[in-house]
């Protein structure tokens, strides 16, 4: 299998036409190299189910019910509110959604839902308020800890995380421009675990050495910079002196 190159063209990968490169353009992104190095702003921890009882008020949390009832209620306005009714073995909770009508032809009624969002109590109850909805082992219910981005228009999170899987998968990242003597000498794990672990890392551990690989790594290339610009500067290739300015103009 030929695989890709970290300056390859962000076009290689799949599902990506003349509409999507020119909005990963939008966002600095146009070879694999800036995709991968495109860090997340912070992470959803969706690794475990909380019952609904449990979840607190100050987190997001993942939790999964029987669904029972759907109502569709109007507003003023033409807006509406989907309110689903659901229930696990500790509670009746609710999902509420705002301007999403659709909803209510698309859940079925005795299907378990995963949920993943920040619960609040109204008049004794715990309701989520447009959380992430999925029917539980269905494509969407994803466990881990995911990623999120900082997109521009167009870009979503999803869309991101699955380029950057694709990416990961079929780029050469085996050949690291580190070093295998500077990555033992400074105990760091390898490009190909960095760049994995910076996106979907499967704990605190791993994701703290990806960042440091990728920090050290950032701070070398600077250094290197400085030095090269310094030894131009030695050998007279560099104009740095500032040109005259006429001040009068």
């Amino acid at each position: 299998m030929i695989k890709y190159a970290l300056s390859d063209d962000i076009s290689v990968l799949k599902g990506i036409g003349s509409k999507k490169k020119e909005q990963l353009s939008a966002a600095g992104i146009e070879t694999i190299y800036d995709l991968l190095s495109y860090y997340p702003v912070k992470y959803k921890d969706r690794r475990h189910l909380t019952r609904a009882m449990d979840a607190v008020t100050d987190k997001d949390s993942l939790t999964c019910g029987k669904l029972i009832k759907v109502q569709l209620r109007p507003l003023s306005g033409g807006r509406s509110i989907t309110e689903c009714t659901l229930r696990d073995d500790s509670c009746v909770f609710y999902a509420v959604f705002f301007n999403m009508p659709y909803l209510r032809k698309m859940l079925d009624i005795g299907s378990e839902y995963v949920i993943f969002g920040r619960m609040r109590i109204r008049n004794g109850a715990r309701v989520w308020t447009n959380p992430e909805f999925s029917k539980a082992g269905g494509e969407r219910d994803v466990r881990g800890i995911l990623p999120v981005y900082r997109h521009s228009a167009g870009l979503t999170d999803v869309t991101l995380r699955k380029w950057i899987r694709e990416a990961l998968d079929t780029t050469d990242l085996d050949t690291d421009w580190l070093g295998k003597d500077i990555i033992e000498e400074r105990r760091l794990c390898g490009q190909e675990y960095a760049y994995r672990n910076i996106h979907f890392p499967e704990n605190e551990h791993h994701y703290k050495a990806a960042r440091y690989r990728l920090i050290y790594e950032k701070l070398l290339m600077y250094q290197l910079a400085v030095r090269m610009n310094n030894a131009d500067l030695d050998d007279g290739q560099t104009d740095s002196s500032v040109p005259e300015t006429d001040m009068e103009a």
